[in-house]
């Protein structure tokens, strides 16, 4: 497969170069391939990517993956081959189906991280699953060739895989802080309404803005702290954009999204909808210099109930392609119809008053 980058940082919106990224570095791996991520969907282009994982692991590479039960509920049996040639595998809690609330809020506790690393050399994160769906979405991952990043990476995975036998985190590892390498800090989260810690690095990060902040997600649901501290960065002169996909692949978001859009609209937000297909990349750039990109959704359910990751630096040549990336998404974009949402029919209102007791189960 002739796929060669030589550039220390490759930014990818377009999935099929992603995928044939990943495809090269999986047949280049000598030691390790450890995988985390929430889909691994049993289509196409899944199978294509397991049957070189799998070829890997017969060659005598030492790989783990690691998925979520909810978003690949039939792995037992898609993983079968990659196992019984030596791979391991490990599913994250699979969803109780129940009435209890408790049970209910605990099922929401999702694995929804997406990190790939090969041979602790060479480093994927972002908000891309493997499935043939993702080639038709606008996503955004970050592939580096940084030693000491896809290490602390290959950590992280390897301490929720061991994890995912119990599902009880230890305390000690609880007390969750950024991870430093020389070019990155790492935020990790775990479910907890009080921690939140990749949610009130958002707000820091929101907080020192001077100039201009760029948001892209395909959820926008931003709790009270966020909008607060956006309409603060608002009233001192700093100018927010924010992206999100017009239609998602989760109508009830889409639905209830325009309550939280309206309000910072009318304050001078610049507030884009993504037409083609879904926006699923995960996004905050800060004054053109800090970018932050992983897992995290900007809402309740990412920030509340599932594990994530995100990757925060300022290196010159990420931001240059970020910038691309974002210009070639405003581009295909149509701006916020106020209008159109305050004249909404009084069934759009209603349906909108049904989904907000449930807005951080979205």
């Amino acid at each position: 497969m002739m796929v060669n980058i030589q550039e220390p940082y490759q930014i990818f919106d377009d999935m099929m170069l992603f995928y044939n990224s990943l495809l090269a570095d999986i047949d280049n791996a000598k030691k390790t391939i450890y995988i985390e991520v929430f889909k691994f969907h049993d289509d196409h282009f899944s199978k294509r990517i397991l049957a070189q994982i799998t070829k890997a692991v017969q060659r005598g590479v030492h790989t783990k993956i690691l998925v979520d039960g909810w978003g690949t509920p039939h792995a037992n049996t898609f993983f079968k081959e990659f196992v019984e040639s030596g791979g391991l595998l490990r599913i994250w809690d699979k969803a109780h189906i129940t009435f209890n609330w408790d049970v209910i809020i605990k099922s929401h506790h999702r694995d929804h991280r997406k990190i790939f690393t090969i041979d602790n050399k060479i480093s994927y994160i972002g908000s891309a699953n493997i499935s043939d769906y993702n080639l038709a979405w606008r996503e955004l991952m970050l592939r580096s060739k940084d030693v000491h990043f896809a290490q602390k990476l290959s950590r992280i995975i390897h301490y929720q895989f061991v994890a995912a036998k119990t599902i009880i985190m230890p305390q000690k590892k609880r007390r969750l802080g950024s991870l430093f390498t020389e070019n990155f800090e790492i935020v990790r989260d775990i479910p907890s309404t009080k921690r939140s810690l990749v949610k009130k690095r958002y707000i820091e990060l929101i907080n020192q803005a001077k100039k201009n902040i760029f948001i892209e997600s395909p959820y926008f649901l931003p709790s009270s702290s966020l909008r607060f501290a956006m309409e603060k960065a608002i009233a001192r002169g700093v100018k927010i954009v924010v992206i999100t996909p017009k239609h998602s692949d989760v109508k009830a978001v889409d639905i209830l999204r325009d309550r939280y859009i309206a309000p910072l609209y009318e304050m001078g937000a610049d507030i884009r909808l993504f037409k083609p297909n879904n926006l699923h990349a995960k996004l905050l750039m800060i004054d053109s210099k800090i970018f932050s990109i992983g897992s995290s959704n900007f809402d309740y359910r990412s920030f509340r109930h599932q594990y994530e990751i995100v990757a925060i630096g300022q290196q010159s040549e990420i931001i240059q392609q970020l910038q691309s990336h974002i210009y070639e998404t405003l581009e295909q974009s149509e701006s916020f119809d106020m209008e159109h949402w305050t004249n909404r029919s009084r069934w759009e209102k209603f349906k909108e008053h049904l989904i907000i007791p449930i807005r951080s189960l979205l």
